[in-house]
């Protein structure tokens, strides 16, 4: 029995030292990301719509507007008539507004078919970049952790949650300044992030099964799901934005089946058990959890779902975010969750 056990234990230092290796891996990569992120914002956001003059209305008319913008997230859509830039109305003769796109930081447009006027202002959607760095770190940290020192589905859950949101995070500032490489990037963590966050729930505390039709669907099924929506994101959003009106449905309503459902698993683990030393953990990073979730859930996504704009901006709805590392720091730090210490 003892060489045995003495086999299983260079095993465990074996394995434990690879997935080291590679955490270490996914860190450094993480950290150049965030260091890349942090220059670009020495760059100017940007609209990032095109325009041209209008005969008939005598007015510029918005072409197109890039899927992942300021101008996107507020609804201005092709097809709108521009009233004022940077606070002045234009003329025919302003055509070189357009032809430098940091130049355009505020817009006024207003929609042909029922006469409204709305703005969109890039110094309003600027990030906290030290709130967002900070949120991300500590994602990071956790992740990092959980992958190092956990065993089994969970830890390995709550590291693609922590590791994809981390990177996520990092990578919003390049967004709004339409660097190519932080779209294509966002384009792929954003649906990882929300799968990862209906997938824990099916893992911690135990694993679950999916039943559907009689047929039992591995859980691993669910942060695959997120492929197909970052395909169709960077494609819609990044190579060919003008169908990104056509996904941008479909893509949200993806992220609401992921987030009703994780929110539905993680009261459902909980209340089933709501007693001892896993109640509690339960408890934590649920309450946890469904706090960070419900600002950006309530004032941003089903406002622009049901509206078309936010009520709040997600940069400001997205920092409760801190409360999933956060709560998942202190379960391990107090409680020893998923037996990580």
């Amino acid at each position: 029995m003892k060489p045995l056990f003495a086999t299983q234990i260079i095993q465990d230092r074996s394995f434990r030292t690879s997935r080291l290796h590679v955490v270490l891996a996914v860190v450094v990569a993480y950290f150049v990301l965030l260091g890349l992120a942090v220059t670009e914002t020495s760059r100017p956001s940007s609209l990032g719509i095109e325009a041209e003059w209008n005969e008939a209305r005598q007015a510029w008319v918005v072409t197109s507007v890039p899927a992942f913008s300021v101008a996107g997230d507020a609804g201005v859509k092709a097809g709108d008539i521009i009233r004022e830039v940077n606070g002045r109305p234009l003329s025919a003769s302003d055509a070189n507004i357009f032809q430098e796109p940091t130049s355009v930081q505020q817009i006024t447009v207003e929609d042909p078919q029922s006469g409204l006027q709305f703005a969109a202002d890039v110094t309003e959607r600027e990030v906290n970049i030290l709130a967002y760095v900070v949120i991300s770190v500590a994602s990071v940290l956790v992740g990092a952790v959980a992958a190092i020192w956990g065993r089994g589905p969970a830890p390995r859950a709550l590291a693609l949650l922590c590791f994809s949101g981390a990177i996520e995070l990092a990578t919003i500032p390049t967004v709004y300044r339409q660097a190519p490489w932080g779209m294509v990037i966002h384009s792929v963590t954003l649906p990882l992030t929300f799968a990862s966050i209906a997938y824990l729930p099916l893992v911690f505390p135990v694993q679950r099964r999916i039943r559907i039709g009689g047929r039992i669907i591995p859980v691993w099924i669910v942060p695959c799901t997120a492929a197909p929506t970052a395909a169709a994101l960077i494609i819609g959003g990044v190579l060919s934005p003008s169908w990104f009106p056509t996904i941008q449905p479909w893509v949200y309503a993806y992220y609401a089946a992921c987030l009703l459902g994780g929110s539905f698993a993680l009261l459902h683990n909980w209340w089933f058990r709501r007693q001892g030393r896993e109640g509690t953990q339960l408890r934590i990073v649920t309450l946890g959890s469904l706090l960070s979730l419900m600002p950006f859930i309530l004032f941003s996504m089903l406002p622009r779902m049901v509206l078309g704009r936010d009520l709040v901006r997600p940069e400001i709805s997205t920092l409760s975010l801190v409360l999933i590392p956060a709560s998942f720091a202190y379960a391990i730090l107090r409680y020893q969750i998923m037996d990580l210490r």
